[in-house]
């Protein structure tokens, strides 16, 4: 499973956009990108198990 998506301490491009985003005057909050990441991480999951369902059970 990919880390670099579920939080914003695990992937060096993710800590480049807060980076930036903070010198903008954007503030993320860890809690913010982690929802967002957990919901891309499901739905990612969610699609992977579907491809592999159609290609071994149909």
């Amino acid at each position: 499973m990919p880390r670099g998506e579920r939080d914003c301490h695990r992937g060096i491009a993710n800590v480049v956009v807060l980076g930036i985003s903070e010198r903008e005057g954007i503030g993320i909050t860890f809690f913010d990108f982690l929802k967002l990441g957990f919901l891309v991480m499901g739905i990612t999951v969610a699609v992977g198990l579907g491809v592999l369902w159609v290609m071994f059970v149909l």
